[in-house]
């Protein structure tokens, strides 16, 4: 991403557009998997700035764009569920490879049957990290383990101390980025969130932080 694009992205809507593309086709971590325990759970979210849901289905885990193959409706239109891939539409149904497996009068309508036609949804690659289930749109080969690198195992580890993730929503009307970037100074926490940390009466010591970086990565403790 250039610096010209990284810079313009927090003001130019159509420069935001772009890095938001380019984001989905990187891992991101888009929900747990302990909330959709059950086959054919769901929940819808956001991945590259367009709408995609994650199901549960006896072969694993899949992922969609929420957008029907036919006329582009959303397939799912609230943030959790439990049921077959059918468009509210037209009645469109898919398999748990995204294939088009019923169409209502299909052979009278396109004159092949529902699997001929070929129709299917745009597929997401998904993997999980312990609860952490990441997504991504098909693009790259690298594995979601390449990708976090010394984090995987990390990861893993505070997924089973902890016994599941936690989703936490808090609207902003801010660049993502400078939402980030306002948390890393060492003093912000003790200084902002002083109450939550109990350092209401001086600042966190060097010793008592971490910022630890490896390959793009980073984690500040």
């Amino acid at each position: 991403m250039t610096t010209e694009l990284h810079l313009r992205a927090l003001f130019d809507a159509e420069a935001f557009a772009e890095e938001q593309a380019r984001l989905g086709l990187v891992w991101t971590l888009v929900g747990f998997a302990s909330d959709i325990p059950l086959e054919n759970d769901w929940f819808r979210t956001l991945l590259g700035g367009r709408s995609v849901f994650i199901q549960r289905f006896p072969e694993g885990l899949r992922g969609f764009e929420n957008r029907c193959a036919h006329r582009s409706y959303p397939l799912r239109t609230t943030e959790r569920g439990n049921g077959p891939i059918l468009c509210g539409f037209h009645h469109w149904r898919y398999d748990s490879e995204g294939r088009a497996a019923g169409i209502p009068n299909c052979q009278d309508a396109f004159g092949t049957t529902s699997r001929e036609l070929g129709k299917s949804l745009h597929r997401l690659d998904v993997a999980c990290c312990g609860d952490l289930v990441f997504a991504r749109f098909v693009g790259k080969a690298e594995s979601l383990a390449d990708f976090l690198g010394p984090a995987f195992g990390v990861l893993e580890l505070l997924c089973a101390a902890m016994g599941g993730g936690e989703r936490v929503t808090v609207p902003a009307r801010t660049n993502w980025r400078l939402n980030a970037w306002i948390g890393l100074d060492d003093y912000h926490l003790a200084a902002v969130h002083s109450n939550s940390l109990e350092t209401a009466t001086s600042y966190l010591r060097r010793s008592e932080l971490g910022y630890h970086r490896f390959g793009m990565h980073s984690a500040f403790l």
